[in-house]
Formats: structure tokens, sequence, C-alpha cells
């Protein structure tokens, strides 16, 4: 079989983590939506890279729906009310933009919607090896205090009831807010309390197991219930990472970057390479 002709790829860094310090810049607010970004010379002497490497991060911004470029204008920043995907507010997210109150709330309630709706296929569907995988979950989460540890037991606790209910979609879905999942998972754990949740998905599971579905369906609706009511509670108080987060310009994406960028331009300017 002949080899496919491939091009190499190019090992980008810098670019990534220019692009990623642009996203946390515009995420703050140094770059409001609709605004043009600086040009690549001064986006250049901020980073402290070269052009060629900004015209890449610049790139991966526009990839990731963060900018758009208008030919001959230069590059904007996208107007995310207008266009954003669930991706783009993940992405959001991971560059430091803090949830607001408002989306967790739209989320659990999302979540009660989606997760709801299936229960009649998870009593159907539910296999023993399934069961199996939620008491193991559980076994883990009552060996452990820690609000990271129980979110995220917590994350694979319903991301095996999405894969019983045979729907890629809620898998897809489910595991596309993950980062998100584990936040706001830490917040119930914290705010109701670990016993009160693991009793409620003990229950859970072993309506499951037993096949009563009218009771499996009514202590669902009482664990999606109770978490929105924990998060929308959470929510209002003000106490919530909702802050806004410090309008900050890019900073150099290595150390002593910008020195180096200027004596090299320094460099160049004298003649020298």
């Amino acid at each position: 079989m002949p080899t496919p002709s491939m091009q190499v790829l190019p090992r980008t860094p810098l670019a990534s983590a220019g692009a990623h310090a642009l996203k946390r810049a515009i995420v703050s607010g140094a770059y409001p939506p609709g605004t043009a970004l600086p040009a690549e010379k001064e986006l250049a002497q901020q980073l402290g890279v070269t052009r060629l490497t900004v015209r890449e991060a610049v790139a991966m911004l526009e990839a990731s729906g963060f900018a758009t470029r208008r030919h001959g204008s230069g590059t904007y920043v996208t107007d995310f009310s207008s266009r954003a995907t669930l991706a783009t507010l993940m992405d959001m997210l991971g560059a430091g933009r803090p949830l607001r109150g408002e989306e967790a709330r739209a989320l659990m309630a999302f979540r009660r919607v989606v997760i709801g709706g299936f229960a009649e296929v998870l009593a159907s569907n539910t296999t023993p090896q399934d069961i199996a995988a939620l008491r193991g979950l559980l076994a883990q989460s009552h060996a452990t205090t820690q609000l990271e540890a129980l979110a995220e037991l917590d994350f694979r606790f319903n991301e095996v009831l999405a894969q019983a209910s045979g729907n890629v979609f809620y898998l897809l879905l489910m595991r596309s807010v993950r980062p998100v999942h584990l936040q706001l998972g830490a917040v119930i754990f914290r705010q109701a309390g670990r016993d009160v949740i693991l009793a409620t998905q003990t229950a859970l599971v072993e309506a499951l197991a037993s096949g009563t579905r009218e009771r499996f369906r009514k202590i669902l609706g009482t664990y999606l219930q109770g978490g929105a009511d924990v998060v929308d509670a959470w929510s209002r108080t003000g106490n919530q990472t909702r802050a806004a987060t410090p309008v900050t310009q890019p900073r150099p994406i290595t150390p002593n970057a910008s020195a180096r960028t200027r004596r090299r331009n320094a460099g160049r300017a004298g003649g020298r390479p």
C-alpha cells in the first residue's frame, strides 16, 4: 500500500500559548465584542513573540470562534451573544471567564429536562454491569471527603447513566459540559453535604437494580431537582465565582520574552543578524 503524502505539521507551542493569552484578554474585557484586535506588530511586542507566531495565534482564535477576520479591515472579537456555541462557552470558561449565575441555573434546568426525559430508557436499558459500575463509584465517593474528587466521581456516575441510555448524543452532551459539571458538582457537595447526595444516589442505583421503575423515576426527579435548587440558591448569593475578571492586556508568554524581542529588533536595526 503506498504511503499517503502528508505535510509535516508545524510545532507551534508559542502560537497556542499566544492564542490562550489573547482569549484570556478577551474574556477579561480588554477587547470587548465587536472591537478590533491590535495590529500584529503591537501584539507581537505585547506577547514577546514574532509576528508569524501572532499570525498563527490569531488564526487559532478564528478557528475557535473568538475572532473574525474582515478582509482589508482587521480581525474583530466575536459577538458571542449571536454566534457562540456550547464549545465556545467551554473555551471561554477554560480561558478564565467565570461561570455566570444565569448560566449555572440554565444548565441545571436543561440537565433536569434531558436526564429526566431518559428516565424510562434508563429503567429499561441499565445492565448489571452498569449497576456494578455505579456501585463502584459510590464506594469510591464514600471513601473521600475531597470536593474535587467527589465532583469527579459524580461526573463519572452521570457518565455511566448516559452510557446506559444508549443515546450517543446524551453521552456527548454530558462529556462536552464536563468542566461546568465539575464546578457545579463541587458546589452541590459543599452546600448540600456529601452524605445527603450519596444517600440519594444509592437509592437511585438500588431502584434501578430492583427494577422498580416508578420508584426510580421519583428518586431521579428528587436527585435532579435537589441539585438544581442548590445551584439556584448558590447562584443568587453573590458568593459564586462570577466576580468580574480583572481586565488585562496580553502579557509576554515566555520569561523575558519582551526583552529578547527588543534586543533582536535592536540588532536588526543595527545590521546584526
